[in-house]
Order: C-alpha cells, then sequence, then structure tokens
C-alpha cells in the first residue's frame, strides 16, 4: 500500500497552503519517498494529487503548497502520498484530462518522445503511435489502454526494479 499523509492542520500563510500531519512511512518499495525540501504529491483515492514540498516539523510533516485545492483536506483524513516522480505520474492518470491519439511526427531537430509514465520510446524505430494530453502529456498506447482509461495506479506498485546495490566508490554491483 502506498504511504499515507494524515493532516491535523490546514492553514494559510503568504498565499502558501501549508497541511501539518503525519505520515505513515517515509519510504515505498525501498526507496524513500519523503524528506526535507522534497517535491512531492498528496491527494485523495482516485482524484489528482497535489503537488507541494515536505518540511519536518519535529516528529510531523509540513505539506507546503501553492494550490488552493490542498485547503479542502480535512483534519484525520487519510490522503496518499506520492514522491515527485511518481506523483507526476499519477497526475497524468488522475487528472481530468481530455486525450487525443496521435502519430509522432519526427523533425530534423527532434527524433523521438518518451512515454510520461513508462519512459518507452516513441519514434519511427518502435511505435509513432502515441496519446496527447490536454496539458501535453504524451503516454505510449500501452499506458493509455493499461493506465489512463482504467485511471489505474498499478505501474507504481509494479514500479522499477530496484537497481543493484553498489560498491561504494563503484558502479560494480555489490555480491551478496
Amino acid at each position: 500500500m502506498l504511504p499515507r499523509f494524515k493532516p491535523q492542520q490546514v492553514s494559510e500563510h503568504d498565499g502558501k497552503i501549508e497541511v501539518v500531519g503525519s505520515v505513515s512511512s517515509d519510504n515505498f518499495r525501498g526507496q524513500v519517498w519523503l524528506g526535507a525540501k522534497w517535491i512531492g504529491y498528496i491527494g485523495r483515492v482516485g482524484e489528482a494529487p497535489i503537488e507541494g514540498r515536505w518540511f519536518p516539523v519535529g516528529s510531523q510533516w509540513k505539506f507546503v503548497s501553492e494550490d488552493r485545492q490542498a485547503l479542502a483536506f480535512k483534519k484525520e483524513e487519510e490522503l496518499c502520498l506520492y514522491d515527485g516522480y511518481w506523483g507526476e505520474r499519477a497526475l497524468i492518470v488522475l487528472a481530468p484530462l481530455s486525450w487525443k491519439k496521435e502519430e509522432f511526427v519526427p523533425t530534423k531537430q527532434w527524433d523521438h518522445e518518451h512515454c510520461g509514465i513508462c519512459w518507452a520510446t516513441i519514434a519511427a524505430s518502435t511505435s509513432m503511435t502515441s496519446f496527447l494530453s490536454s496539458e501535453r502529456d504524451i503516454v505510449c498506447p500501452d499506458c493509455y489502454q493499461k493506465y489512463v482509461t482504467a485511471r489505474s495506479l498499478a505501474f507504481i506498485e509494479e514500479g522499477p526494479i530496484q537497481p543493484p546495490q553498489t560498491t561504494p566508490g563503484s558502479s560494480a554491483p555489490l555480491r551478496v
């Protein structure tokens, strides 16, 4: 299960929304998702997450956002917590965007694109078909079908396999 954030206090200061609360975990699948001044996202299950920055406050965390929708979060409401990387992808899937099928047309300056979810290459050498959102997000046909149309965040659970640990000062995998 994704890490959770439970607000204790929601306030506004200098045009920014501050949400202070507790987190269930600062990591997910062996990767740290939360740190001082890190970009992150929070949101209700099934809704587009809101971007902000994290700040430690004693044993709790403060999430600071310019998105006024954060004012709607309630005390003790359980919210999904995403790191900056996966939060961007969750936003692509959960935001109310319009999508259209499009053929990628290479130019002299630009010969490929990457899927905004899985980073698959969209180019003449692979598949030229992509889907473009009203916010100019590009996704491959597989991700569009499996995640966007289904509004599924299963790709976070499936996520990349954790890279092998390396010996300090080396790029060689650590043998266990």
